[in-house]
């Protein structure tokens, strides 16, 4: 028994692995809040768009929810634009 008690005090404590990442879960709660208020920017402005089909609406909007981040950015960098064209050549 002495000489277990002996080895078990010659070992470390093992190091805290999250000591390095600690910034890594406030990293996921600020991508998280963005994408969330991301997603609503881009449904409420899918929504109230009144020059698109409700076809073209129900569609941007399911593709808005459903991609989480790829969903509102492509809305916002290519559908918003192509709602503006098409009621342009509508008018």
């Amino acid at each position: 028994m002495g000489a277990a008690a002996g080895r078990l005090a010659t070992l470390r404590p093992m190091e805290d692995p999250t000591a390095e990442t600690l910034l890594l879960p406030a990293a996921y709660d600020w991508l998280w809040t963005a994408t969330v208020l991301l997603t609503v920017v881009a449904v409420v402005d899918v929504l109230r768009r009144r020059s698109m089909a409700p076809a073209t609406t129900l569609t941007w909007t399911i593709v808005v929810l459903f991609l989480p981040l790829i969903g509102p950015v492509l809305w916002l960098a290519w559908g918003r634009r192509a709602a503006v064209t098409s009621a342009a050549s509508d008018s």
